[in-house]
């Protein structure tokens, strides 16, 4: 098979990719680097460099989560993202089978490339509390979190709340999409840290137990609880996934997660995802198409 051609970087690009990396390599600088360029100059080949860059000498996948505001945006980039693997089999298994930070707590769902690991996300759709309202989510995401739940205290099985998790899905989807997860590489690790999470963010549960769990179903607006549910999930794969590196395109679209609004803090989740610059914590790439000061 021909090797795959791809755009080079030009000078002012490479330039560019190697005073970000200095940037985020810095353990005692901010770990985080502006990109503002006008449309055309080459941002996506920016951020591949960066990328190319940050694979070489590494003894596990680089792991990067590229951020948009919608996915159409996200998956027309993510093929750009990719064109530094050689072969289609390569950058497909490079690339998450999901599309939302809470059905990439599966193992399942999670890239299996040994150099590169991607994931393509919205802020909408992977960080449920970013806007304070929470959100039903997809089928998918519920059954996931109603199988975790019901695993470990069985009694929560019943139907009040598998009608809560269900929601307005239909019989047959809904089976579908427990069927799904009926078999889920490392359950059990994954279940223990999605109730620590549960526990550690102290919600609506005093205890993590199937009381406290039933008594919040019962009493709670479901947008709201479900929110929390499905952003407890998320702040699991977050943690358990640790990028190395967060690219956040026109970031200016989602502000919000880099910017508290007034009279609002981020939840957990939202200020792990935006970075501290912290020792340890993923380098963040800003891009925009005009000029932004953050």
């Amino acid at each position: 098979m021909s090797k795959r051609q791809i755009s080079q970087a030009k000078g002012f690009q490479l330039a560019t990719a190697t005073a970000a990396l200095k940037t985020m390599r810095d353990d005692d600088g901010p770990r985080r680097f502006l990109v503002a360029d006008e449309v055309g100059l080459g941002k996506t080949v920016v951020a591949r460099t960066i990328i190319s860059e940050s694979m070489k000498g590494r003894r596990r996948p680089l792991v990067v989560f590229y951020v948009c505001s919608n996915l159409n945006i996200a998956n027309q980039n993510r093929k750009k993202l990719l064109e530094l693997l050689e072969t289609e089999d390569d950058q497909k298994r490079a690339s998450a089978r999901s599309d939302r930070l809470t059905l990439a707590a599966n193992p399942n769902n999670r890239p299996k490339h040994e150099r590169y690991n991607l994931y393509t996300l919205t802020p909408d759709t992977s960080i449920p509390l970013y806007r304070g309202r929470g959100g039903f989510g997809r089928v998918e995401e519920r059954a996931l979190i109603f199988r975790l739940l019901t695993k470990r205290f069985p009694s929560l099985d019943c139907s009040t709340v598998r009608k809560f998790f269900r929601w307005r899905a239909s019989t047959r989807t809904w089976n579908r999409a427990l069927a799904q997860f009926e078999n889920i590489e490392e359950i059990h690790r994954l279940q223990n840290a999605f109730l620590d999470v549960l526990g550690s963010e102290k919600w609506e549960f005093p205890y993590v137990d199937s009381t406290s769990i039933f008594q919040a179903i019962d009493s709670e607006k479901g947008m709201q609880l479900l929110g929390k549910f499905r952003n407890a999930l998320a702040i699991t794969a977050f943690r358990e996934i640790q990028p190395d590196l967060i690219i956040f395109d026109e970031f200016q679209r989602f502000r919000n997660v880099l910017i508290d609004p007034p009279g609002r803090l981020a939840d957990t989740l939202t200020k792990a995802i935006r970075g501290n610059g912290k020792r340890g914590d993923p380098g963040v790439l800003l891009l925009s198409a005009t000029p932004y000061k953050l």
